[in-house]
């Protein structure tokens, strides 16, 4: 059975669970332990210990341990996880060890295409840090280059390959049926954070809304889609700083922050614009909340990621009822969801929001084009 993280709701909760400090500890020595073996890199290993025990994110952990793996001396074989940022928590020094190993593993013979997609990830958010920080023009412009040098020989060399055997996954085919829905978030557990994130936010007069796929169910199914894996849900960022979003969330034992992203938009006219974009949010019932910080961009409404973005046509907001609560979304549902989802009135069973959403594209930054490109390979779309 090929195991797929990403579609087992089951395996997503172990994953997701606040273990207490003892099993933690277990846990964290024990993926360090593996990491070490399969890559003979104490510097990993201590990431994936610090990952767990301090971080409290098996899942990502786990992902990062099977990328390890998979680029390790063993080469084991491993589930696919194409689109993993596995560059996510190391400091320059870490990810110019791994640039020079994976560089090793590209002299071999027919060394797969993966590898050097990943080290154009290192390259890109090497890039990315030094357009962020205080590294002296020099070392800046450096990194943009190395960057650019391999992003134009890998592209140059995708253009004569047949990338559409490294796509993990098969386009949909509207004929054929799938006899078993991948199963989503726990229904009860869901609907404890959703409520709970609902009523902390009320007490901290928090204004929030929900999108993408949270969204999608409200409107079209009156609750949490079977197959959904989180709760997406979004604040205007010129309305709802980073800072009170953090301190409101660490008032409750029942949220725990995971990960916090900035985007940064390198190619502005002037200097690059640095904003809060993302925060990841693990519910003590195992369920993830991701929580997007919006801003507006000409006549169009953005969130994202360090590396993504998303665009969507300016809308207001309006309310709707879900489970008793009042909940806004945005008013003009039928385009955003369009705009989100294409056909969106009819539930997807094959569904890849890399391969499927429309409003999707990269960070305008380094992160962004190395997404994009990568995009492509796997799923075919580029822009």
């Amino acid at each position: 059975m090929s195991l797929k993280l990403a579609k087992m709701g089951w395996l997503h909760r172990i994953l997701n669970t606040r273990y207490p400090l003892p099993v933690r500890a277990l846990l964290a020595a024990g993926a360090g332990l593996v990491g070490l073996v399969i890559s003979l890199d104490w510097r990993s290993s201590a990431v994936l210990f610090r990952g767990i025990f301090r971080g409290d994110d098996l899942k990502s952990e786990m992902r990062r341990l099977s990328w390890m793996g998979k680029r390790g001396w063993l080469t084991l074989p491993m589930p696919k996880d194409p689109m993993f940022e596995f560059c996510h928590g190391l400091t320059p020094a870490h990810l110019q060890t791994l640039n020079n190993r994976l560089k090793r593993l590209s002299a071999r013979k027919n060394a797969p295409l993966a590898v050097e997609l990943d080290r154009l990830r290192i390259l890109a958010t090497l890039a990315q840090y030094a357009a962020e920080n205080d590294v002296g023009e020099t070392m800046r412009k450096a990194s943009s280059d190395a960057f650019q040098a391999h992003y134009d020989q890998l592209a140059e060399h995708i253009k004569r390959l047949d990338i559409t055997t490294h796509r993990p996954s098969k386009p949909r085919d509207p004929q054929t049926v799938q006899t078993k829905t991948p199963k989503g978030m726990d229904p009860a557990n869901a609907l404890g954070a959703f409520k709970e994130l609902h009523a902390l936010f009320a007490v901290h007069k928090l204004p929030w809304f929900a999108i993408a796929g949270t969204f999608l169910g409200i409107y079209r199914e009156g609750g949490f889609i079977k197959n959904d894996l989180d709760i997406d849900i979004a604040v205007m960022g010129e309305d709802v700083g980073l800072g009170h979003l953090l301190e409101t969330l660490n008032t409750s034992a029942a949220f725990h922050v995971s990960r916090v992203e900035h985007q940064c938009d390198v190619q502005s006219a002037t200097q690059p614009i640095n904003r809060p974009a993302f925060v990841r949010v693990i519910h003590k019932g195992g369920i993830n909340i991701d929580i997007f910080l919006h801003f507006q961009s000409g006549d169009k409404l953005c969130h994202g990621t360090a590396a993504l973005l998303w665009e969507n046509t300016l809308f207001e907001l309006a309310p709707y009822t879900v489970y008793d609560l009042d909940v806004l979304g945005p008013s003009n549902a039928d385009v955003y969801l369009s705009e989100t989802y294409g056909d969106w009135q009819i539930p997807a069973t094959d569904y890849n929001y890399h391969r499927d959403m429309p409003s999707l594209t990269g960070a305008r930054n380094f992160l962004g084009a190395e997404y994009l490109l990568r995009r492509d390979v796997y799923y075919g779309r580029a822009r």
